[in-house]
């Protein structure tokens, strides 16, 4: 981000200022930071069990399919006699 020039007037008083508000900003910048991590690592671990749940539905699509053809085979069987 650009920095923003601020006109300030050089007083004691003025320094103790932006002192306080660079401090503050400092420390919402870290939490800003740690929430950031936070849900990088809670994205990362919900994409992990949708890849683990697509996984499993297509395991189950598999088995599906196989049952049908097997149904179909024996259909076809018990329609010939």
């Amino acid at each position: 981000m650009a920095q923003q020039l601020i006109k300030v007037r050089p007083t004691k008083i003025e320094l103790i200022r932006l002192r306080r508000r660079l401090s503050l900003a400092k420390r919402i910048q870290k939490i800003v930071k740690d929430r950031l991590s936070i849900l990088t690592l809670e994205f990362l671990q919900i994409a992990k069990e949708n890849v683990e749940a697509k996984r499993k539905l297509l395991v189950l699509a598999r088995a599906c399919r196989k049952a049908d053809a097997v149904l179909k085979k024996a259909l076809m069987r018990r329609q010939r006699k």
